[in-house]
């Protein structure tokens, strides 16, 4: 839901915008009724509303019992959803009151609706007995951004009420908002530099999203979106100074510090992106992931305890974030906590079942609680969820080995060779596995391998010294 704060400031954003906007008097809508505006975006139209406005609907009615699900309804109409039968659900606008025929939240209607009839894009097909076709403002397709009437001002409401979320799903980018600018004499530029970007000219890229900033440099929106772009883009360090300068120009905004911190924190400035998760969460305590993300810098930087508090504070908001689970398990098991490790990875699991290594960590503690057949159950299913899955299948030859299946142990550990070769306790104990069935020349050959991955293994030097001929 959307925050009191920012729902005054929306409410004074839609009082502001008023005077730019064509006075009518009376129900024009019951005039000319032509039904054009209300039936738009089901004849195709780009009808844009913002995530902020359907919240600021919800809280705007919620005082005076207005139905909740309309919001959805009025989603179903705006994406042209249709019925089993192919047909639109909603052919005109599920606000529009048939009885008073104009608006039933008009004083709550989005942008895009308070726009429509005062300003109109040039070829855009008016009806002729609309009220507003001759009064109307024509615009240019691609007009000056800086005669749409608090285009700037909406668009750093949007990233605000992105700052004011709880943020539960997003991980390692974010997509901006473009809705209401894509038809903006500036949008061609900033659609050049993301082309650019993404054909890794990034010298050229930096010089464009440079120019673009400069010459909007007292708008916040558009340097994040730069940031944004190249964290999409894996250009980490390039982010960064956008980043800044979004956070310069609105140090109050969660969400662009939210986006400076990913940037330091995938840049390899874990300190910095420390601090900058900080303050998002100073301002926004509901972000769920950047209490997860400040857990993993923690657990990176050796500080355990710190890291286990935040994804504390990270579940408290996303109880059921089972990436969260997972991640505080494994710091769990480092202070010894088994117990308390073993039942989050059991909910993790029980959440996302079909994640080998959530099953592979908890055969892993069930190894540790000598809890012998549990471990086999959850290795066996890593691996079957992930043949790939290295390190499952050496727990397997080596649990198969306590039970005496030795032909097991040699199939699993001579998987665990064949996936990764380089690794020194895959010889090691696929030279054990052999032995075990008295392949002493093959044994030998593993043993001198993992000993050449690793010279410091010294119990593979004993069992080759017991093994050679003397």
């Amino acid at each position: 839901m959307i925050t009191p704060e920012l729902f005054k400031k929306i409410a004074k954003f839609y009082q502001d915008l008023e005077p730019y906007l064509v006075q009518v008097k009376g129900n024009v809508c019951r005039e000319c009724s032509c039904s054009e505006c209300c039936t738009f975006a089901a004849r195709g139209g780009n009808h844009a509303v913002a995530e902020m406005e359907f919240d600021y609907i919800e809280k705007y009615y919620q005082k005076k019992g207005y139905p909740q699900g309309d919001v959805e309804q009025f989603k179903d109409y705006l994406s042209r959803r249709r019925n089993e039968k192919k047909e639109l659900i909603y052919s005109i606008c599920p606000f529009f009151d048939e009885k008073q025929y104009g608006c039933s939240i008009y004083e709550a209607r989005p942008l895009s609706c308070r726009l429509y009839g005062s300003f109109f894009v040039e070829e855009f097909p008016i009806p002729n007995r609309c009220y507003f076709k001759t009064i109307g403002k024509k615009i240019r397709k691609n007009n000056s951004l800086e005669e749409i009437p608090l285009a700037f001002q909406f668009s750093e409401l949007k990233s605000e009420h992105l700052g004011s979320k709880i943020v539960t799903k997003i991980r390692s980018t974010v997509t901006p908002d473009l809705s209401y600018l894509e038809n903006l004499d500036f949008f061609d530029m900033y659609r050049q530099c993301g082309r650019l970007l993404s054909q890794e000219k990034i010298s050229e890229a930096i010089e464009c999203y440079d120019e673009i900033c400069k010459k909007y440099s007292t708008w916040s929106f558009i340097t994040f979106c730069a940031a944004a772009d190249f964290i999409r883009a894996g250009h980490y360090k390039e982010a960064v100074p956008y980043a800044y300068r979004a956070v310069e120009l609105a140090p109050d905004n969660a969400f662009y510090r939210f986006v400076l911190a990913a940037a330091c924190q995938f840049s390899g400035e874990f300190e910095k992106a420390v601090q900058a998760y900080l303050e998002t969460v100073r301002l926004n305590p509901q972000n769920a992931v950047a209490y997860e993300a400040l857990g993993n810098l923690y657990q990176h930087l050796g500080n355990l305890e710190k890291a286990l508090d935040h994804y504390d504070k990270a579940l408290k908001i996303s109880p059921d974030q089972h990436e969260t689970l997972f991640y505080s398990g494994a710091v769990l098991m480092q202070l010894n906590r088994i117990e308390e490790a073993m039942e989050r990875y059991q909910k993790a699991e029980a959440l996302e079942p079909n994640y080998a290594p959530y099953h592979y960590a908890l055969g892993v503690i069930y190894e540790r609680l000598e809890k012998i057949q549990e471990a086999l159950k959850e290795h066996e299913t890593a691996v079957k969820l992930d043949p790939t899955n290295a390190p499952a299948y050496l727990s397997l030859g080596t649990l198969y080995l306590r039970e005496g299946q030795d032909e097991k142990s040699l199939e699993c550990c001579r998987k665990a060779v064949e996936l990764k070769p380089d690794n020194a306790l895959h010889h090691f104990y696929y030279g054990i596995s052999l032995l075990k069935l008295n392949q002493l020349e093959k044994t030998e050959a593993e043993m001198k391998k993992s000993l050449e991955i690793n010279p410091s293994l010294s119990l593979a030097a004993v069992i080759l010294e017991k093994i050679q001929p003397r």
